[in-house]
């Protein structure tokens, strides 16, 4: 196939950067150069990724490229470059549009202001009590938890936190927790583009997660264990494509690491994921499902998240665009699936959730989506002493995030508040019986 100019410096590109991460890097290639790209190139040996990068080289020119197929052609048949073995996505059908990102930073922009506007507009107008938890969280006894306080080293600045998880009235205990501190290579702002894939700088990236598991705790387990491999990866990639680590390679790498994951993991359950992560001095969320995000901003409550429930229009239309319905089972809003034996059942609470692959309703579609809502905040707007207050639903279904601000506590008191919090329709019932997982970051500490 004869490739134009522009066509051969795109599969150039393509080529190095896969040599250089070994693994396919995340590019809009044209439908032309896509292909005429090599469908074997996703990861391979040493010896292949230095055949590769040769390729990435000489693709700009016709008389050299065709040498340098002419090599790996013959490296090939020797069995000296293995080919990668075919991965076969173990969930349901991918749907591309999940993995659509953006190009220009305006359009970035414009997402997360709307975002971060709609969150704090939610935050501020559910106000109404849900249970007792204001009365009790002042003098609530502790109850059996697990519990854990260290401290994180981002770039000269501590970030002390405390997290508290109760398995509370459930059976079983499908909540799990992340917080860490890892470096990423970003490509330096000194050097010419063209040296960025051989010449990067370390920077360091904090992250805190908040996983809410149902029907079991594989899932969420699985998150703790494979996100900060899955972003790194995608942050890195996206640095690279774009040259730089701006809003628009962080604002995609968070989007499809929630993407990728949710179409990697197996099995039926899943999990709702509230993230945090610090870089490039920003504080930036990302959430999936009804787990939620709040800023004490020096006493100030700014919700950063929005609860993904199926009742509200925005998650609706995404909930009918794949086919599905909702149905009110119990006073709860919830999404219909089809069983193995095709009859309609309501499933999720949540309308966004990562795994999850039994939620099908028709056409081998997932019913719920595992793209987050994302929002940004500047680090030079928050307060001294302000803390992020990451928790599962088994809080926030006993407490407003104005309730949880005012209390000005730990993580262990909050969780032994909704715990003993009462119904306010039935006094004698507890408000909650699902696990209760809270985490608390403090921040405003500056190095």
């Amino acid at each position: 196939m004869s490739l134009s100019t522009e066509q051969r410096n795109e599969l150039s590109s393509y080529y190095l950067k896969t040599a250089w991460l070994g693994e396919s890097p995340t590019c809009n290639l044209s439908s032309a150069a896509r292909a005429a790209l090599d469908p074997t190139l996703y990861r391979y040996s040493w010896l292949g990724r230095a055949a590769l990068a040769v390729r990435g080289y000489t693709m700009a020119h016709p008389h050299l490229s065709r040498t340098s197929d002419s090599v790996t052609s013959l490296l090939e048949n020797r069995s000296w470059i293995s080919e990668p073995p075919k991965i076969t996505p173990p969930g349901p059908l991918r749907i591309d549009r999940e993995y659509r990102v953006f190009q220009h930073a305006s359009q970035v922009a414009t997402k997360l202001a709307s975002e971060r506007r709609h969150a704090k507009w939610e935050g501020e107008t559910r106000t109404k009590p849900l249970s007792t938890f204001a009365n009790t969280v002042t003098n609530a006894p502790e109850i059996p938890a697990i519990s854990e306080s260290r401290t994180l080293v981002h770039e000269g600045r501590s970030f002390p936190m405390e997290v508290a998880c109760t398995q509370g009235r459930k059976k079983v205990m499908e909540d799990e927790y992340l917080a860490r501190t890892f470096q990423i290579q970003v490509p330096s702002p000194a050097l010419p583009q063209f040296l960025n894939p051989f010449f990067r700088q370390q920077q360091d990236v904090t992250v805190f997660g908040m996983f809410d598991g149902h029907t079991g705790r594989e899932t969420c387990t699985t998150l703790k264990k494979q996100l900060i491999h899955r972003l790194k990866y995608y942050l890195e990639t996206w640095a690279l494509t774009r040259h730089q680590l701006d809003d628009v390679a962080i604002f995609n790498a968070l989007k499809l690491t929630c993407v990728d994951l949710g179409h990697r993991v197996s099995g039926v359950d899943g999990s709702c994921a509230a993230i945090a992560v610090v870089v490039n001095e920003n504080l930036w969320i990302a959430n999936t499902g009804d787990s939620r995000v709040v800023l004490d901003n020096g006493g100030e409550m700014e919700q950063l998240s929005r609860d993904a429930k199926p009742e509200h229009p925005e998650f609706l239309k995404r909930i009918l665009k794949r086919g599905s319905l909702i149905a009110k089972t119990r006073g709860i809003h919830r999404i219909l699936y089809r069983d193995a034996n095709g009859k309609a059942r309501a499933g999720l609470a949540p309308a966004g959730s990562i795994g999850d692959h039994r939620m099908v309703y028709q056409n081998q579609t997932l019913c719920n989506s595992a793209r987050p809502k994302i929002v940004k905040v500047p680090l030079p707007e928050i307060k001294p002493g302000s803390r992020l207050i990451l928790a599962t639903d088994g809080l926030w279904d006993v407490a407003t995030s104005q309730e949880v601000v005012d209390a000005r506590t730990n993580a262990m008191t909050l969780i032994s508040g909704a715990y003993h919090a009462r119904s306010l329709k039935h006094p004698n019932r507890p408000a909650t019986k699902d696990n209760i997982s809270a985490m608390m970051v403090h921040l405003g500490h500056r190095p």
